[in-house]
């Protein structure tokens, strides 16, 4: 295997699923699509199947490595499974080649392909393994499927949990994060959710300095009582965007009684504090309406 760095580096990369207990009925044997041989190409590497254009490292989302002895005995084998697709592609691991990855290939088609691996999950951000493959990345021990119902059930218990998963790269810190390509609000995620976190954070002390440099503009009485109640409304919310809450969601949270910061308030002074903070967001154009008018 390779140096106890570079496979700490690659375990930071890899994700390990568990196959669901009751996996979609098999397709049959001809699930997987053979390919006959892998060849580099840029940023990835060609099925060298006509109608299957070059394949990104980055779009495999979900790798398989194991032995599997119903037709050839002891022939090592790599799935891979990439975004969308509703088969992994198979391949021998004697028809990946070699020297067209790396400059010099060793004389153990092992040593190789351990090398082809490392690198295809460091080009790929971020990967899901199953217990199988990560044994393998840890020990260089392969697992031995005797049969495809076997192999297919494992797999597809697998794959059918993230079929329709893929990868982004956060513009902001560059990590790479997952997103479901079918859900729209999933879709179109532009960061990472730390990132959105961060900026959410941000906007929203923006928000609150706003408003108590409002309520210091004008000679506002007990600022720093409306100021708790502000805090108390956005941690009650918290994870929402409270510019976008309904009329409904707000008169709920007033008629609460069960907030720490807000014990000794009446539901009315609480309603006044509510509807002021509203109104300097509408005066600033960052609301359309006061939703307390």
């Amino acid at each position: 295997m390779s140096s106890t760095n570079n496979l700490e580096l690659i375990l930071d990369k890899v994700k390990l699923l568990k196959p669901i207990d009751n996996p979609p009925e098999s397709p049959g044997k001809q699930w997987a699509i053979p390919v006959s041989r892998i060849n580099a190409a840029p940023s990835g590497f060609n099925v060298n199947i006509k109608i299957v254009p070059p394949i990104l490292f980055h779009s495999v989302n979900y790798i398989s490595i194991f032995e599997f002895s119903e037709i050839d005995q002891n022939t090592k084998y790599l799935d891979l499974y990439v975004a969308r697709n509703k088969s992994p592609y198979r391949v021998k691991i004697n028809k990946i080649i070699y020297n067209e990855f790396m400059s010099k290939v060793p004389p153990r088609m092992a040593e190789a392909f351990n090398i082809f691996i490392f690198k295809l999950i460091e080009a790929a951000g971020t990967i899901y393994v199953d217990d199988h493959t990560l044994k393998y990345l840890k020990t260089g021990h392969w697992r031995e499927f005797t049969t495809t119902e076997e192999l297919t059930k494992n797999n597809l218990g697998i794959w059918s949990r993230i079929s329709d998963s893929g990868k982004k790269v956060c513009p902001r810190c560059k990590s790479h994060f997952w997103v479901n390509l079918v859900l729209e609000e999933s879709k179109n995620r532009t960061i990472c959710r730390n990132c959105e976190s961060r900026q959410k954070g941000e906007a929203l002390r923006k928000l609150t300095r706003g408003f108590k440099d409002y309520l210091h503009n004008r000679a506002n009485q007990w600022i720093e009582k409306k100021m708790t109640e502000i805090q108390a409304f956005e941690k009650y919310f918290s994870g929402k965007a409270i510019l976008d809450l309904s009329t409904e969601d707000i008169f709920k949270y007033i008629k609460s009684c069960d907030q720490p910061d807000s014990e000794s308030m009446s539901e009315n002074n609480r309603r006044i504090i509510i509807k002021e903070f509203f109104e300097y967001c509408f005066s600033n154009g960052l609301v359309d309406k006061n939703p307390l008018e």
